[in-house]
């Protein structure tokens, strides 16, 4: 899977990487990078993916260490290219295509010239919302016709189209056969091929050589792209998706007497218009790459600056940095340092550029809620600090948060560094935020895993911040704990947290549990 949300199975993986292997437009603070250094590391690492043909990654599955993990997506002011369609959000999968030298892929789906590619998913873990691989078609698979998530039965072959594994094909060449049954005409195959589930590396490895064995040069044109399904995810997210790039594909004009030959970069409009809306929703610049589908796979992806239409940028490559915790490119913190943390210092580079009037402020982007601190003027160009509340520390435990800054310039430009991915270690129980009840008179606390041994307080924190007594855990696995009535009048019309800590009956360390944050009215 694209997704490590527990505890860190993977982090010396993780971080080996990161010290190897570029990431777009995110590099640590002590070697800023400019826009067309940054541009031209993401174009340089495309390439390097494309380049690697291996059908595994160790253990994991291929798309985890290399090729290109591309969605064709139109260029609309009605919604951002990035947030799932429609018919995605209903069937629960949105579908992409993975390009690799060899793998024969020569046009997207639907012939459309530009889109967004995903990084690769080992460095796609440490974004706030990884995504997960569902299944691998070897061709267009019709996933709009497709039940479970896009990865079950066509309606059109409902029996005979389900998942390989469920109709017994483990193998290429057994796909192959299914595929290529002799009463199947025209566009039938595509609809009839079972898809292989994409989360285990033999089983993505067995679509890749089924598509090898199969003649992709020989297939109808408009199915001839492969189609993964990727679990649908949230509208509005956009900093929260491993988003890598931009990209075009010039196509060669039709040749009349009233249009002369020439490359028709109506792609380009299109990617330039995405990176704009990016960057007005967060302020952070992702490049636009030029992608090449001439078969010469050692310059299919490249970065260049007359393609930006976002190009300046003094922040841009900048991170901001927890002094105290290890790591340039992400950082780790650890149930021992966040145990009794207070709140988190976060520091702000001397910036190239930095002139006092800028005004500065940190943004810490969480799985359940965005804190953004309050603004600092510069007074005097140098590092500046920032301190993150606990609460959001701890409302992150056992994902992956981003810490990025924005800098506000006296002309009123306001520019977004690159996110530093924070790892929050996991704890043994996954503690759900508590729930108040409409007569804001109690709050009910239920976890799967409560007993008798556990020793469970809330705290309630407002105007003034509130601990319950302790209540032992109980088998029916909630419980049900009094809010004071002066507590509920002295926070009239303010936003209130609540969250609970959960211990032992023989002094063990509390695991705290995400928070609700409430308005009372």
């Amino acid at each position: 899977m694209f997704k490590v949300n527990k505890l860190f199975t993977r982090n010396v993986l993780v971080l080996s990487f990161f010290l190897t292997v570029g990431f777009a437009y995110a590099f640590p603070a002590a070697a800023s990078l400019s826009v067309e250094e940054a541009g031209m590391q993401t174009a340089a690492d495309m390439n390097r993916r494309f380049l690697d043909t291996h059908d595994t990654c160790g253990a994991n599955p291929a798309w985890f260490c290399n090729g290109i993990m591309i969605r064709a997506a139109n260029a609309t002011p009605s919604y951002h290219a990035w947030d799932p369609s429609p018919s995605s959000q209903r069937r629960g999968g949105v579908s992409f295509s993975y390009f690799r030298s060899d793998l024969y892929s020569t046009r997207l789906q639907g012939a459309r010239t530009q889109g967004f590619t995903i990084k690769s998913g080992q460095a796609g873990e440490l974004s706030v919302n990884p995504l997960k691989v569902l299944c691998s078609f070897p061709y267009d698979a019709g996933t709009g016709d497709r039940g479970d998530n896009g990865c079950g039965g066509n309606k059109y072959y409902s029996l005979e189209s389900k998942a390989c594994s469920a109709l017994g094909i483990t193998t290429a060449k057994q796909w192959l056969a299914h595929f290529s049954d002799s009463q199947l005409t025209g566009e039938e195959p595509y609809r009839h091929q079972c898809g292989f589930a994409a989360d285990a590396a033999e089983s993505f490895a067995t679509s890749l050589v089924a598509r090898r064995i199969s003649k992709p040069q020989e297939q109808l044109v408009g199915w001839s792209q492969n189609e993964l399904s990727i679990a649908t995810w949230k509208s509005g997210i956009a900093e929260q998706l491993p988003l890598e790039s931009f990209f075009y594909i010039p196509q060669p004009k039709t040749v009349s007497s009233a249009a002369p030959a020439g490359t028709d970069l109506s792609g380009l409009a299109g990617a330039q218009f995405m990176q704009r809306d990016y960057y007005q929703q967060t302020g952070m610049i992702i490049p636009v790459i030029r992608m090449s589908l001439s078969n010469q796979p050692q310059d299919v992806f490249s970065w260049r600056a007359e393609d930006q239409a976002i190009s300046t940028g003094k922040i841009v490559g900048l991170l901001p940095d927890i002094a105290d915790i290890a790591g340039e490119k992400s950082k780790t913190i650890t149930k021992a340092y966040y145990y009794r943390l207070p709140y988190l210092t976060v520091s702000v580079p001397h910036y190239a550029g930095m002139a006092t009037g800028d005004v500065v402020s940190i943004r810490w982007t969480g799985p359940n809620h965005t804190y953004i601190s309050e603004e600092k003027t510069i007074a005097t160009p140098g590092v500046i600090t920032f301190q993150i509340p606990r609460v959001e520390v701890i409302d992150s435990i056992g994902h992956t948060a981003q810490i990025s800054f924005a800098a506000k310039q006296a002309n009123g430009i306001v520019e977004r560094s690159s996110a530093l991915p924070v790892q929050v270690e996991g704890q043994e129980l996954d503690l759900p935020p508590p729930v108040i009840s409409s007569d804001l008179h109690e709050v009910k606390v239920k976890f799967n895993g409560m007993n008798a041994s556990h020793r469970i307080s809330v705290r309630l924190e407002g105007v003034k911040t509130h601990d319950t007594s302790r209540q032992p855990g109980s088998f029916s696995e909630e419980l049900f704990f009094d809010i004071p009535e002066g507590w509920v009048q002295e926070n009239h019309g303010k936003t209130i947290l609540i969250n609970y800590a959960v211990g032992d009956e023989w002094g063990g360390k509390f695991q705290f549990s995400r928070t609700l944050r409430f308005d009372i009215p």
